[in-house]
């Protein structure tokens, strides 16, 4: 998730030069509640394999660079 979300962001960036717009969107859709409960809690996880990658999506989160929603 943390890397397509990345690319995102940059496709976004090219795609915004290309075309003149600024008003692109990058949402994420993930079918997996605790991943989007990881990135919208303040608390840590627990698996330290994820820590560095749940953070990149904060990050994002926070910054406005995307928006992550859960599938229904």
């Amino acid at each position: 998730m943390s890397d397509g979300c990345d690319l995102a962001i940059y496709t976004k960036a090219f795609l915004s030069e290309i075309l003149s717009k600024t008003n692109l969107n990058v949402t994420a859709h993930t079918d997996n509640q605790s991943l989007y409960e990881n990135v919208h809690s303040s608390r840590q996880t627990l698996e330290k394999r994820l820590i560095v990658d749940i953070a990149a999506l904060r990050e994002m989160v926070d910054r406005g660079e995307i928006t992550l929603n859960t599938l229904p």
